[in-house]
């Protein structure tokens, strides 16, 4: 705390040297002078994990979409995922949404973040709220060992968040938007009448639906199930990743095909498999809403992917 404090007066000195910037906007994120980033990144790497968890806490109220209620976009990252946080950050603000949260599981992601003048948008994940799970900056795999940490690491938020009573809607950042219409189209049939889980389609297995993983909005009535979900990871070899966990728990408590949960169309919504793998869109010539780019491993494929279709935006 000394350490901290020492470091807290130098910076208030040299932002009086400078001009007067408000320590209180600088950590705050809010940065409309350029040498204000240097603050915000320099604070928050410095903050303890209980002002990590305030600021986690008042930036989800910051960037709650007012239009529904407690509904917040949330994305996770690190700093190996950068370019395509960007990349799906761009395609939000091209769609005229500007308040989305992104955590950041590194230091390194969050000053990256800043410089990029989203301050606003970007918070370090709390220690606490990983738990027992360690996640690093490196880009991680489908498959890989740390892969599965990260997933966990990402049910753990999952549920601080629906704690403090969000509905989340849950973003992967290799996804794109393509429209301003995205959530008015998801919740149409829902205008008038209650819903658990609203989700894309991954791929059909044997008839059923598998919920995609990456691109999904959750009430708090969801919490149950995730938590479930995530002691399956750690002990069902078969069920180590996420989304096959919560497909499971779902299918077991017969939840799929119920007025609670509801998949999404597989043309406006499509995942990897129907866009890159099935080429449904282009068949048909039917213009998607969203395209998730799974289906394909490792970060090079997807932005290939992502430029072939001319939907890399910076």
């Amino acid at each position: 705390m000394a350490r901290f404090s020492v470091q807290f007066f130098m910076l208030l000195v040299l932002s009086m040297l400078l001009g007067g910037v408000s320590i209180y906007h600088a950590a705050a994120g809010i940065h409309d002078k350029p040498f204000q980033r240097f603050f915000t990144a320099t604070l928050t790497v410095q903050l303890d994990d209980v002002e990590l968890e305030d600021r986690a806490i008042r930036l989800l109220h910051v960037n709650k979409l007012p239009e529904h209620d407690n509904m917040v976009i949330v994305a996770l990252s690190n700093s190996g995922m950068k370019d395509m946080t960007l990349n799906w950050i761009a395609s939000l603000h091209q769609n005229k949404f500007h308040k989305f949260l992104v955590f950041c599981f590194d230091a390194d992601m969050h000053n990256y973040l800043v410089a990029n003048e989203l301050g606003n948008n970007s918070v370090i994940v709390p220690r606490k709220w990983l738990g027992e799970f360690q996640v690093d900056g490196k880009f991680k795999g489908w498959g890989e060992r740390e892969y599965q940490d990260l997933l966990r690491g990402k049910i753990r938020i999952l549920m601080e968040i629906w704690n403090l009573g969000f509905t989340i809607f849950y973003n992967d950042v290799d996804l794109v938007f393509l429209s301003p219409h995205v959530i008015e189209q998801m919740l149409f049939d829902y205008e008038t009448r209650d819903y658990d889980c609203i989700y894309m389609v991954d791929y059909m297995d044997h008839g059923f639906e598998q919920m995609n993983g990456g691109f999904w909005i959750g009430k708090p009535t969801m919490k149950p199930y995730w938590e479930r979900a995530l002691v399956l990871t750690q002990t069902n070899g078969n069920l180590v990743v996420d989304q096959a966990a919560i497909n499971f728990v779902l299918e077991e408590e017969k939840l799929k095909y119920t007025s609670r949960l509801r998949g999404l169309s597989k043309s406006l919504y499509p995942s990897g498999h129907y866009f890159h793998q099935l080429n449904m869109n282009h068949r048909y010539k039917i213009q998607p809403l969203v395209v998730h780019m799974n289906f394909l491993i490792g970060s090079e494929p997807k932005i290939t992917m992502l430029k072939l279709h001319n939907m890399w935006f910076i």
